[in-house]
């Protein structure tokens, strides 16, 4: 089983595109779920904007945690790191699935 992104706003429910460029971090939700399967979950994950080139990886960005660095804000690079991650999990479950996405996104279901 894998993850299948469904929908990835801003916690406001609007598009990545509408960020206002004064931000510095920003809280992205995506809304995942089972590949094979039916329903959704919901995850979230902060982007710090600013982040020096030199600490990126060659997609231009990386993972430090549940914190996405980018050294500006780029909505097609953000879904880009969402794929990536997406791409490399895979489980007997979705229970094991969400294990390893909680490694970079907090899942609605988390205690604060």
């Amino acid at each position: 089983m894998k993850a299948r992104l469904r929908e990835l706003t801003l916690t406001s429910g609007l598009p990545l595109e509408q960020l206002l460029p004064c931000c510095s971090e920003v809280t992205v939700q995506a809304v995942l779920g089972p590949d094979p399967g039916e329903g959704d979950e919901l995850f979230e994950f902060t982007v710090r904007i600013g982040v020096t080139a030199e600490d990126m990886g060659p997609g231009g960005y990386a993972w430090t945690g549940k914190t996405l660095m980018l050294p500006a804000f780029d909505p097609k690079k953000v879904r880009d790191a969402v794929f990536e991650v997406l791409a490399g999990m895979e489980g007997e479950d979705w229970a094991s699935v969400v294990s390893q996405l909680r490694e970079y996104m907090r899942w609605e279901f988390d205690a604060s």
